[in-house]
């Protein structure tokens, strides 16, 4: 028997069938917020549009919406269903934590497949019961108006924020080279850091801390 490859799959297409290839690759950009990847043929007899890393096709055919679902996951559900509904989508229901620690909200495109948005909830689960006592340290003044900005962003206080800081630099993730600390934070929030950076005026690098003096020049 032939051995198994080591198969690395960089990508998934789900691949549907639309009764109007151009206005559904509109209706998805204009509605959804996606962004055109591309039309092939004239006219166009495939195409394919992107929102983040998720991507669907579409091809000119008999839409078949019985029994599929079209599922993103995103960051911020919440902020996804209010910006959808301003665009005048109607959905089949609102933003709602399930069972399997998802919250999710469903439509329908104008072909009548399924869409649904889910984000992961951090907060599910049984409480873990904790005490919090006052630790108060110094802290570099630009750091620490980034990290109440971060809280406000984050949706957490600062103490969660600062919590969650230093129980993922306690974890390690294997890489190919040597072990990285894991981090909590998102791409998307990594961003909204960089330009929090910026906006305080931090214009230190990571290790740059073993070297902060408070001692005038």
């Amino acid at each position: 028997m032939q051995k198994k490859p080591d198969i690395d799959c960089v990508g998934l297409y789900p691949t549907i069938p639309v009764s109007d290839l151009v206005a559904s690759a509109e209706w998805y950009q204009e509605k959804l917020g996606f962004e055109l990847r591309f039309f092939y043929g004239d006219p166009p007899t495939h195409g394919a549009v992107q929102l983040g890393q998720a991507t669907v096709h579409f091809f000119p055919g008999i839409p078949t919406p019985d029994g599929l679902w079209l599922y993103f996951q995103v960051e911020d559900v919440d902020e996804v269903y209010e910006w959808i509904i301003s665009q005048g989508v109607e959905t089949i229901d609102v933003p709602t934590l399930q069972p399997w620690a998802m919250r999710e909200f469903n439509l329908k495109d104008p072909d009548g497949y399924q869409i649904r948005f889910g984000a992961a909830s951090i907060r599910s689960g049984q409480p873990v019961h904790i005490e919090r006592v006052d630790f108060a340290v110094p802290l570099e003044k630009r750091l620490a108006a980034l990290l109440s900005d971060l809280a406000k962003h984050k949706k957490m206080s600062m103490s969660e924020v600062i919590e969650e800081t230093l129980l993922h630099s306690f974890e390690s993730e294997p890489q190919m080279m040597g072990r990285w600390v894991a981090s909590p934070h998102t791409a998307r929030n990594l961003r909204h850091i960089d330009e929090l950076k910026k906006q305080h005026g931090i214009d230190y690098e990571t290790h740059d801390s073993y070297r902060f003096s408070e001692e005038s020049e």
